[in-house]
This record gives structure tokens, sequence and C-alpha cells, in this order.
């Protein structure tokens, strides 16, 4: 609750908004966690924080990576489809082309949003999904788990 209050009172404050998107992606690692920090608003203030500091790319990174692990829950999958995630994701992965690491990210958090729920893998390909994976895993610094969860993406919006 402390994170998450403190970016709604600090959104214009990029630097507070990367720490608080790199703090509630280790605490999302934990399920019970992933549940608590959706009801408290988090799944929104992570999109809020990514669409005001869109060039910002190591927060987007860390927003990338609070979605995919959010995203274990499937019930979580569907809250950051319906709040925008699955655009501000895509949006960071072409913004930041060159960025490995959020690359790996961005892959990661769509093949966990789009996990379980069809809608979900409906919404990622509409939006670009498959083309911003596919430009990840052929980039020349793309890690090992970039492709790997990239072609699991891919299998699954066929």
């Amino acid at each position: 609750a402390v994170v998450i209050d403190a970016m709604r009172r600090h959104k214009d404050n990029g630097a507070l908004q990367g720490s608080g998107c790199g703090v509630l992606g280790n605490l999302a690692g934990n399920s019970e966690n992933e549940v608590k920090i959706a009801a408290e608003g988090g799944i929104a203030v992570v999109i809020d924080a990514m669409k005001r500091h869109k060039d910002n790319g190591a927060l987007q990174g860390s927003g990338c990576g609070v979605l995919g692990n959010l995203a274990g829950n499937s019930e979580n999958e569907v809250k950051i489809a319906a709040e925008g995630g699955i655009a501000v994701v895509i949006d960071a992965m072409r913004r930041h082309k060159d960025n490995g690491a959020l690359q790996e990210r961005g892959c990661g958090a769509l093949l966990n949003i789009g996990w379980s729920s069809l809608e979900c893998r409906i919404l990622i390909k509409s939006a670009g999904g498959t083309e911003a994976v596919t430009r990840a895993m052929n980039a020349a610094g793309a890690t090992a788990e970039c492709r790997s969860c990239g072609q699991q993406l891919i299998d699954r919006l066929k």
C-alpha cells in the first residue's frame, strides 16, 4: 500500500515511478502479493506510470516486469488487458527496440497476460503483439529467455 500510495501522489516523478515499479515487480513474484497488489490498484498505477513516462526505458522495463508478474494470476490477466496493459507493453517494446532487458520483460508480460485467456490473446494479436514479439526475438541482442517467451506466445496466438 505504501508504494502504490507514493506512486499515486508523485505521478510526475519518473525516478520514483521507476523505483516503485521495481519494488512492485519484486513483490509480485509471490502469488499472494499478485492478488493484493491488484486489489490495491497496483495495475492501474503501473499502467499510468508507463503512459506518463514513455521515454524512460528503465521504468518501462520495470513496468513490463510488474505486469508480467501480476499476470501470473489469471484474474489479473483480464484486469491488465481491460485497463490497457497490453497496449502499454507493446508501445514500450516499440519505443525501446534496443533495450534487450525491456524486450525480454515485454515478451514475458505478453506471454503471461495471454496465458489462459483467449480474449486476451485476441487482444494481444489485434494490438500488434505478434509483430512486436517477432521483432524482439529477431533482434541481434535477443536473449534466450526473450526468444523462448516470444516463441511460446506466438505458438499460443495461432
